[in-house]
């Protein structure tokens, strides 16, 4: 079930306590967060009330780790229509007009299954997987490999 709160300060959500997951993106008042987030939420560092209300800060928000209690602040991606078409338009094969009707569609192209891969140079279906990892040190430019 998904509930949709705009005013948390309005109790059109009788048993809003009973659900597991809540989100808080910016609201206006700090007494907001607590009602979204649960009790002390704020308190604990849920500063929900304090994120700009602007198009740069969209999609920010906190969410409450079910273990720890501790809030966890987020950010939602979202995409722009536009930037939807933009990028259809960009990779469908043929077509880099903005003439494209509905009806083009792009060629599909078959992939194999997991089990049916080439494994890669020097390795066969039942070889170990190995991993590579290279040094963070600034003064080791080590790199190697480590069996899973």
């Amino acid at each position: 079930m998904i509930a949709y709160v705009q005013e948390p300060s309005k109790d059109v959500v009788d048993v809003r306590e009973l659900f597991t997951l809540r989100i808080c993106l910016g609201v206006t008042a700090a007494s907001h967060v607590d009602m979204a987030l649960g009790e002390g939420a704020r308190d604990r560092g849920a500063l929900a009330d304090q994120i700009p209300g602007d198009p740069d800060h969209a999609g920010i928000g906190f969410v409450i780790d079910p273990i720890t209690r501790a809030p966890i602040r987020f950010r939602a991606g979202w995409t722009a229509d536009a930037d939807i078409n933009e990028l259809v338009r960009r990779c469908t094969p043929g077509r880099h007009d903005d003439q494209a009707d509905e009806t083009d569609e792009a060629e599909v192209i078959d992939m194999p299954a997991p089990d049916q891969r080439d494994p890669g140079p020097g390795r066969d279906q039942g070889s170990d997987r190995r991993r590579t990892y290279y040094s963070d040190d600034e003064d080791d430019d080590e790199v190697g490999e480590e069996s899973a």
